[in-house]
């Protein structure tokens, strides 16, 4: 038989604490460039993103009205290796046209679009060219 604790510890009354990070002595800060208030103002907001970004993720029904980092080229950037996988080749050739579809509205991923290849590519397998005389 398992033996149970007579009183057995409350998770959720569990002590929490926080250490405060030690204060340096060093004297080479003064070396450093302080930074200005637009220059801290522009790393906080890039801290700031960096979190959002981790938190909330691109995906293609994030919205830019309420996450700012969620613009088109980030959605793109998010889903290109499924779109990747999915449209190189197409299952179908009926899909072809909706791998243009997203090509088209992610035009960083153009270069890489090979399905119409690789749909015209079958098409023309096994066809010979007449010679003109």
């Amino acid at each position: 038989l398992t033996a149970w604790p007579a009183h057995p510890a409350n998770p959720f009354t569990r002590r929490t604490s926080f250490r405060a990070p030690a204060p340096s002595n060093d004297e080479d800060d003064e070396e450093e460039e302080e930074l200005t208030s637009e220059e801290e103002e522009l790393e906080r907001k890039e801290a700031y993103l960096t979190e959002l970004k981790r938190r909330f993720p691109c995906k293609p029904d994030c919205d830019k009205r309420i996450f700012p980092h969620c613009t088109e080229e980030c959605k793109c950037d998010y889903i290109y290796p499924t779109v990747q996988r999915f449209c190189n080749p197409p299952p179908l050739p009926l899909f072809l046209n909706t791998c243009r579809l997203w090509y088209n509205g992610c035009p960083k991923y153009a270069q890489y679009h090979y399905a119409s290849q690789y749909i015209y590519s079958k098409a023309e397998k096994g066809k010979k060219l007449r010679k003109s005389q």
